[in-house]
């Protein structure tokens, strides 16, 4: 073994010599073991895996006697901490190196590597020889990976409060680098790219060489990233050439959207980097050195515009309306539409030339459609679509607004791109359980804006802490809207963690007093769940999170119920899933409420998806004697609501209709007392709720004025103004 780190306590100096290689030494390589299958950790295994991989081979290329792996089945065994060190001590290796990534809410992404202390504020356990190549190996992968901070050598006892298991039984020096951090978003996309990763490999390579006293290899490498100018954000497939050219000559950047490209085993001298997009060219000469990484970055306009954020789709009085957040340059917007949300034909599109526009008879009728938007103008259409909305093309008796709350995405969340679909898939749910629909983004919607729906559906997927599952403004617009005697439906991972859990005093009394759970758990560890016997809920079974999930659910939250609320669905190890309340909030309205702890969206099953919000919409029209003990049955015929009131539009007649009602009859007039409309409605099924849409019986639009609403039967009748203001 090539001992030449110690030699220096023998009592003489040793001149500054370099080797020609790595013979005589053997190294230990650990792949850190990050988690499971489905897990985010599980995507750090695969990268630790993949760059111990590319750093054996590597060191190979240095002629050491030995590289030894820990694991080499990329991760389908996992070793123990302790088998992992025995590995190392029994093959009496020279130097063990543990390869990890970090996390932390996806909001850091420096660089540290950590060895063991003998006691918190002491020495390293191999002093001179572990903290020098810790520190050693953290500035070099600092460097090449261009992280945000080189935090360089730390004990494992004062920056952990506790030895690494991984370290404190090694017979050898030994370190555990932290080379990035696998949740920070921009960094997850580059985690993908095995030329980044090689990257990193070349970075932990130069480190052996120097603490062996081995010279670095003649030839460099020049890597970087390009830049779309017109978002400014790494550009995907752009053709990246290298002059003079070599074997490898042209990288074209990944779609994943990393922007990074590397050209390695360039002799020194100078070199021209070229990026081509369709709408632009740069070129940048670059003087590369022998023994580092070279980095030169690269920005063009890779696109014609940037994509599109949709406000809203909604439907209303005939027409689809669609609003856009404007985009800088654009001089339209081109709309994919389709009913079925697995088949998005190109030719199907509608253009708009403003932002907000509202297109009648542009869709098929009485279908469920979903949109999602791409911005065009003379150059070109942007790379990439917003959001996927959509809402039901004709008149049903009620109506549901899904507001998409769902921001989060990459870090330690499970979404990992920029957009979604999931309020489309919400939509889809709704249109099969009945409902029309209509969608619109969390940070647009007001509290007018809720008033003309029969329901409320609040989709926040596993939006958590960071983004906030609801500010206090949305706590305040939902509360509102219940207190009025609105219906909310509201399904997310982290919403009682985050309200609960770490939330403050009005957080807390939101979630306590309006969606009637309280936390219990940040992970209920099962993804089976089956409908309470006794309730709406009865008889359903679906699981969520699996194979036919968009994303992986591994933190739902399971509750415990509050005020009155009761459990509807439960997970297959019998923690809570679901809780569901009707009743007062504030006053005498009535409202509904429903809260899950999984995201509807996360249904395997589509079917399953219908299935729930069909049980949703059972819930939501029961009547309130039913799902809270002690309240009387109705005996009297009654209007109890039109809402809203005055309405553009439709308007939503909440109605008691009581058995002994005979041929129960909802009729509206004008103010000279002609009838303009009657709708028979069904004696015994004590709440009713109808919506008008101002036409007459005939289908003919009434004009704006005053008219009466008049439910009658069995010698009762019940009356309310309606006030249609157009």
């Amino acid at each position: 073994m090539k001992l030449l780190k110690r030699l220096v306590t023998v009592g003489f100096m040793v001149p500054a010599i370099l080797f020609a290689d790595l013979s005589g030494l053997a190294i230990c390589l650990d792949p850190g073991h990050g988690g499971g299958p489905g897990t985010g950790k599980w995507f750090e295994a695969v990268v630790n895996f993949q760059v111990a991989l590319d750093t054996e081979w590597f060191l190979d290329t240095q002629n050491p006697d030995t590289v030894i792996l820990t694991v080499r089945d990329s991760m389908a065994t996992q070793l123990t901490l302790s088998q992992r060190e025995y590995v190392a001590n029994s093959n009496n290796v020279d130097y063990f190196h543990s390869i990890h990534h970090n996390a932390f809410q996806g909001t850091a992404n420096y660089t540290l590597s950590l060895y063991e202390q003998l006691y918190t504020s002491g020495p390293a356990q191999w002093p001179g020889e572990a903290d020098l190549f810790a520190d050693m190996v953290s500035h070099e992968i600092y460097l090449a990976l261009r992280t945000t901070a080189d935090y360089g050598a730390r004990g494992d006892r004062d920056f952990l409060g506790f030895n690494l298991g991984v370290l404190n039984d090694l017979t050898m020096p030994g370190d555990l680098s932290e080379g990035s951090f696998w949740d920070f978003p921009p960094e997850i996309r580059r985690l993908q790219n095995k030329a980044y990763l090689k990257t990193e490999a070349e970075a932990i390579l130069f480190t052996f060489l120097d603490y062996y006293d081995v010279a670095r290899p003649e030839i460099g490498t020049l890597d970087g990233i390009v830049t779309n100018t017109t978002t400014n954000q790494p550009a995907s497939g752009i053709a990246v050439s290298i002059t003079p050219a070599l074997s490898d000559s042209i990288y074209v950047t990944d779609e994943i959207g990393n922007g990074y490209f590397r050209f390695d085993s360039l002799a020194p001298g100078d070199y021209t980097l070229t990026a081509v997009s369709e709408f632009d060219t740069v070129s940048i000469t670059k003087t590369v050195a022998s023994g580092v990484i070279n980095h030169q970055d690269l920005a063009l306009a890779a696109s014609a515009v940037a994509a599109p954020t949709l406000r809203w789709v909604v439907y209303m009085n005939g027409s689809v309306l669609v609003n856009i957040n404007p985009v800088t340059g654009a001089t339209g917007y081109r709309l994919f539409y389709t009913d079925d949300l697995s088949n998005w034909p190109d030719s199907q599109f509608v253009d708009i030339v403003s932002a907000s526009a509202s297109l009648a008879d542009a869709f098929p009728a009485d279908t469920a459609i979903f949109i999602k938007a791409r911005a065009f103008n003379a150059v070109g259409i942007s790379e990439f679509s917003s959001d996927t909305y959509g809402c039901f093309t004709g008149d049903r008796d009620n109506d549901i607004l899904i507001v998409d709350g769902f921001d989060r995405f990459g870090g330690s969340g499970s979404w990992g791109e920029s957009t979604h679909d999931f309020a489309a898939r919400h939509g889809q749910a709704w249109a099969g359980a009945g409902l029309g629909f209509s969608t619109i983004a969390n940070e647009i919607v007001g509290t007018s804006m809720l008033t003309g729906f029969w329901a409320l559906d609040w989709l926040l997927g596993d939006e958590s802490t960071a983004d906030e599952t609801l500010n206090a403004d949305e706590q305040d617009m939902i509360a509102a809207y219940l207190n009025q005697g609105g219906r909310v439906f509201i399904s997310g991972s982290e919403i009682a963690y985050d309200l609960d859990a770490q939330g403050s005093t009005a957080d807390k009394d939101f979630i306590h007093n309006y969606l009637k759970v309280n936390y219990a758990g940040d992970n209920a560890d099962d993804p089976y769940v089956d409908g309470e016997a006794g309730t709406e809920f009865a008889g359903l079974n679906f699981t969520y999170g699996l194979t036919g999930s968009p994303y992986p659910e591994d933190w739902p939250d399971y509750f415990n119920v509050t005020s009155g609320g009761q459990v509807v669905l439960k997970y297959g190890n019998n923690r809570v899933a679901g809780v569901a309340y009707a009743g007062t909030f504030t006053g005498s309205t009535n409202g509904y409420v429903v809260t899950t702890g999984f995201p509807m969206e996360t249904i395997d099953d589509a079917q399953e998806q219908v299935n729930l919000a069909a049980r949703v919409v059972d819930f939501f029209t029961q009547p309130v004697s039913i799902t809270n003990e002690g309240l009387e049955v109705p005996q009297t015929l009654a209007i109890t609501r039109a809402f809203p009131n005055p309405f553009n539009g439709s308007v939503t007649l909440d109605l008691v209709v009581p058995e002994n009602a005979n041929s129960p009859l909802l009729e509206i007039f004008d103010l000279t007392g002609r009838r303009i409309y009657e709708q028979q409605m069904l004696p015994g099924k004590w709440q009713q709720s109808v919506r008008w849409t101002g036409k007459t019986s005939g289908g003919l639009p009434v004009a704006s004025g005053v008219y009466i609403a008049r439910l009658s039967g069995r010698h009762q009748s019940s009356h309310v103004k309606l006030h249609l203001v157009k």
